[in-house]
């Protein structure tokens, strides 16, 4: 009988324990591993939420799709993981959601292949990087790294040998897209951008580079405050009219972001403008077009002045964007316009990649106008 209850006692006492265990010791988030053949859908399954990272590695034995993407519980697309097109692949990705982060809860991945694949999902477990710049190859979930907020410039250069995408997102502790810092298109580009975080500032904290690519890049951040007399004027994309919209405004630039993000998505900073530079000094008009809700931009007097005689039943005057170059100088970044005649709208670049795909590849849509206007440096 003794010897029973010493036996019960002792059951209780390890029950105890792990019960305490449970209440007391933090849940470890776990990674999660899926493989398999052809398109399936993979789930449900728990992530913690936060900064996630996703790996893969897939053969088809031919030229191939592999796609993956990560939905929430209520079958809503989170992510696109991976977008292939090959006998095989393998890469990794940082996993991006809007709207403040990626939160913790069950998710399924659905997966669009034909051959064998393998899958990895958890969270980041890799040391902080000593200093922000990373040399690497193809599509990448690059860091973690530390940056002690403020402002910072990326810097980037990049080979793919073809006509290819490279696309270069900023990605916080929260799992939240913080910036689109490179947005190219061509065998190879180079450049840089101030980071802008559309969450009040860029805070200090643990970020991620999340990586689209087929070809070797080098990148860096550098901490500090950028040149004083750079102006930076922010692209938009109207993603239900398929538009674009700029400005150079900090508080028009804030004000989109918090009241229409149902309708517009900041693309970054589409160019930068030296404002001590005394030959950027004439006017770009903007006028709004109220019968499309979109906006027009010119440089040109005489195309402003006709405008407003001719036009005052369609476009409204706003008055003077920012300063820019009329003519064309020595050094000069040139901003191209083209004319959507399908819609009826303008589009400007000053990306020389995007200019060369939008006349290569959408003649049926856009008709090349030329020089807009000029950036000088």
């Amino acid at each position: 009988m003794n010897e029973t209850r010493l036996g019960l006692r002792l059951w209780f006492c390890l029950l105890m324990v792990c019960l305490l265990a449970c209440l007391i010791l933090p849940s470890t988030a776990l990674a999660l591993d899926f493989s398999g053949t052809g398109s399936q859908a993979v789930g449900p399954f728990h992530l913690s939420g936060g900064l996630t990272v996703f790996s893969w590695d897939q053969s088809s034995g031919g030229f191939e799709n592999f796609i993956v993407y990560l939905l929430d519980s209520s079958s809503t697309s989170v992510d696109l993981l991976a977008n292939e097109l090959g006998s095989g692949s393998s890469g990794s990705a940082v996993v991006q959601s809007l709207g403040g982060g990626l939160p913790a809860g069950d998710y399924w991945i659905n997966v669009t292949a034909v051959g064998n694949w393998t899958l990895h999902i958890g969270p980041v477990t890799a040391p902080l990087a000593p200093t922000p710049t990373f040399t690497g190859t193809g599509s990448a979930a690059v860091g973690p790294f530390y940056l002690n907020g403020g402002p910072a410039v990326f810097s980037w250069s990049q080979t793919s040998g073809g006509f290819e995408n490279f696309f270069v997102y900023l990605v916080d502790n929260n799992g939240a897209t913080v910036d689109l810092l490179a947005n190219e298109l061509g065998p190879t580009s180079s450049g840089s951008k101030v980071v802008s975080s559309p969450y009040g500032g860029l805070a200090p904290g643990r970020y991620m580079l999340a990586v689209t690519a087929v070809g070797s890049w080098n990148m860096s951040l550098a901490l500090g405050a950028p040149p004083a007399s750079l102006l930076s004027v922010y692209r938009f994309y109207n993603f239900k009219q398929g538009v674009h919209f700029y400005t150079a405004s900090e508080e028009e630039k804030n004000s989109v972001i918090a009241r229409l993000s149902s309708v517009y998505r900041l693309e970054g900073v589409g160019y930068n403008i030296n404002v001590a530079n005394p030959a950027n000094s004439h006017p770009l008009y903007r006028f709004y077009n109220f019968k499309q809700g979109v906006h027009f931009y010119t440089a040109s007097e005489a195309e402003k002045a006709n405008v407003i005689a001719t036009l005052g039943s369609t476009y409204r005057y706003e008055g003077p964007a920012y300063n820019v170059c009329p003519t064309p100088v020595a050094g000069a970044t040139t901003v191209y316009r083209f004319y959507n005649f399908r819609k009826g709208v303008h589009f400007y670049t000053a990306s020389e990649e995007e200019k060369a795909n939008v006349i290569a590849s959408l003649g049926s849509t856009y008709r090349y106008e030329g020089p807009a206007f000029y950036l000088a440096p």
